[in-house]
């Protein structure tokens, strides 16, 4: 249960440094509560809509998670190649 429980925040260092590195000093703590806000009002009705889509179509949730994940790859690789910057 812990290794599954623990994979869910797999991402968690990596998000806050990048919120760190993007905020300036005084704006840090506004903004580190921000993503958390946001965070959570995307998070709360997620296992309703879930359960929306399994009543519909147990497959549903399954494949409407795989769609979301592959586009956020696709997004992240996309703007790597066009927009990444350059090593030293």
């Amino acid at each position: 249960m812990f290794l599954i429980a623990g994979l869910r925040e797999f991402g968690e260092p990596a998000r806050k440094a990048l919120i760190m590195d993007l905020a300036d000093g005084q704006q840090l703590g506004r903004r580190i509560g921000a993503y958390y806000m946001v965070r959570g009002m995307l998070i709360c009705p997620a296992p309703f809509l879930g359960g929306l889509l399994w009543g519909w179509n147990p497959a549903a949730p399954f494949v409407l998670g795989g769609l979301v994940s592959a586009t956020g790859l696709a997004w992240f690789v996309l703007e790597g190649l066009l927009f990444g910057r350059q090593a030293p």
